[in-house]
């Protein structure tokens, strides 16, 4: 199956994270992150907004600790989102709907083989 990602780079303060695959996905509310992120960027998340959240992780939910953020995408944008941080994550970093869709529109298109998708920077 199909699934749309793209490279990002996380920076905080003077780190910078080495490319990361993320995946896009509209279904997400948030932009997601592996803890492993918040770790290599010396992001203390003990003193961070919490919240909780399911469904992309297998079984209960799961302490969801925020933090802000700036993100480089495929070298072309850098922008800041409110990140949430999660140690069960599937994947190392969600692209969602708010701090990406909100930011870019995206065009997914499956009659292309493989598949395709564009990102525009909404101005």
């Amino acid at each position: 199956m199909w699934i749309p990602m793209i490279r990002v780079r996380c920076l905080f303060q003077n780190q910078m994270t080495p490319p990361i695959l993320a995946v896009v996905d509209s279904g997400s509310p948030y932009c997601l992150f592996k803890t492993d992120v918040a770790e290599f960027l010396h992001i203390d998340l003990s003193k961070t907004p919490t919240s909780s959240i399911g469904g992309v992780i297998g079984g209960p939910t799961e302490s969801l600790y925020f933090h802000r953020l700036r993100l480089q995408i495929e070298n072309n944008w850098t922008f800041e989102v409110m990140g949430g941080f999660m140690k069960k994550l599937s994947v190392p970093a969600i692209m969602g709907r708010n701090g990406f869709f909100d930011k870019f529109q995206i065009t997914f298109d499956h009659s292309m083989k493989p598949h395709e998708f564009e990102i525009k920077k909404i101005n």
